[in-house]
């Protein structure tokens, strides 16, 4: 997306968000970060992803220039109820990462052996609930 085309997408949805019924929140469930959920409604949604996209276009500027190492949010106050706060974003340059592809796995012989001893111990009880039927009808008449 070019540069003009997000200006022209930020500068049509701004006036349609509400700013004023935002909600946007990070809250944390469990023992760390890595347990978080976002509580929102469909306003704070919006202005936050408008808050992204606005930042989105201040990020070559920011890597540029030294001075300007973060881009801050504008509207923190839809974020201000939740466990963790976003106060600002810092650009980077940098590309995730993929993680390395792990080779296929080959079937082991411990792998055939504890499959085959499943299997042989399935029909064992099978077998034996068999014969413990057959010895209990016989019993019983």
């Amino acid at each position: 997306m070019t540069t003009q085309e997000l200006q022209d997408l930020i500068s049509k949805l701004e006036p349609e968000v509400s700013k004023d019924t935002a909600l946007f929140e990070v809250y944390q469930y469990g023992g760390g970060p890595d347990e978080s959920f976002v509580k929102a409604n469909k306003e704070g949604l919006q202005l936050f992803a408008l808050e992204l996209l606005k930042a989105s276009l201040k990020v070559e500027e920011t890597i540029r220039d030294p001075a300007k190492n973060t881009i801050h949010i504008e509207h923190e106050e839809m974020l201000a109820n939740g466990d963790i706060g976003i106060h600002y974003i810092q650009p980077t340059l940098e590309v995730r990462q993929t993680s390395p592809s792990r080779p296929p796995y080959k079937e082991t012989w411990k792998d055939t052996l504890t499959k085959g001893g499943c299997i042989s111990i399935a029909i064992v009880l099978i077998v034996a609930t068999i014969v413990g039927l057959i010895a209990i009808l016989k019993w019983l008449f």
